[in-house]
């Protein structure tokens, strides 16, 4: 029987965001019930990534944008906003303050809000736009890595849209996809790999958790529309899940499970690629 099914890819998604729901709210409520703040259970802020980039834009509105770089100054902010205690370093250069810019002109949970509403919406546009079936949306939801990008407030969806925006763009308009991968820069370890994306077009990938449910939606796509073998259908799978697997490979059995899942995943994507993987096209009107 195969792996891969039609009732499975339709059952799986909604028991896995039913469990992602479950584990995210008592996680949350669970924080606020003790009342510290806006933390959860483990101490962290609710949305713990994206509380740097609402902290370094309420900087900058104060007329103190070099003060992100300043751990004090982001954990004073932090703490006032949350009640978290921890320090939260800002890792971007400083053109990312405007893509954040805005987020401070808000109170704290109405901004997490706005960007998780907003970079999700972006993160399933370019999914669906890659791979039009209506099961697309549902496996990229489904994630684990949309899962930890959601919860922790993070760029990855941002990421996943520029960069999958912008090759989808490179025929029809190359200016418009120029300017989304070169907003990349705003995470300098993505942007040095865009040239190596571009070479290796159709597409190719970084690990940052959300940005695999690009690669792994349209892999799918096409072995659910011309086949794939069952080792195909173990090997999207273990990718699948490679954002659960590969932490509790490394704590456990100190095994670097992600490198190997990761490159045997690249291994199939040249396959496919020399196969003559399609193109997607973007056309007006799309539906699935």
């Amino acid at each position: 029987m195969p792996l891969l099914t039609r009732t499975r890819l339709t059952v799986y998604p909604l028991i896995f965001l039913a469990c992602y729901l479950a584990a995210g709210g008592v996680n949350i409520a669970g924080g606020l019930l003790q009342g510290a703040g806006l933390v959860d259970l483990q101490g962290k802020p609710v949305g713990s990534d994206f509380v740097t980039f609402w902290a370094g834009s309420v900087l900058a509105h104060r007329g103190h944008p070099e003060a992100v770089y300043q751990g004090a100054a982001l954990k004073a902010v932090v703490q006032k906003a949350t009640g978290a205690a921890r320090e939260y370093p800002w890792h971007y250069p400083p053109g990312f303050l405007l893509f954040t810019l805005p987020l401070g002109l808000l109170p704290y949970l109405w901004s997490l809000g706005i960007w998780l509403a907003a970079t999700l919406s972006a993160y399933l546009g370019v999914v669906r736009a890659w791979a039009p079936h209506p099961l697309g949306p549902w496996l990229a939801l489904a994630f684990p890595g949309a899962f930890q990008n959601f919860f922790q407030g993070q760029n990855g969806f941002l990421s996943t849209a520029l960069l999958g925006g912008g090759l989808l763009l490179l025929d029809r308009r190359p200016w418009l996809a120029g300017a989304l991968l070169g907003l990349l820069t705003y995470k300098p370890h993505l942007a040095v790999l865009v040239p190596v994306v571009l070479l290796a077009t159709p597409f190719a990938f970084d690990y940052d958790p959300a940005l695999l449910a690009v690669p792994l939606t349209c892999l799918g796509r096409q072995g659910w529309e011309e086949g794939c073998s069952g080792s195909e259908q173990a090997l999207l799978t273990l990718a699948y899940l490679t954002p659960f697997l590969a932490p509790a490979a490394a704590r456990f059995l100190s095994l670097p499970l992600a490198p190997v899942i990761l490159a045997a995943l690249l291994t199939l994507v040249v396959r496919r690629v020399y196969q003559g993987f399609p193109r997607p096209q973007v056309k007006e009107g799309l539906t699935a």
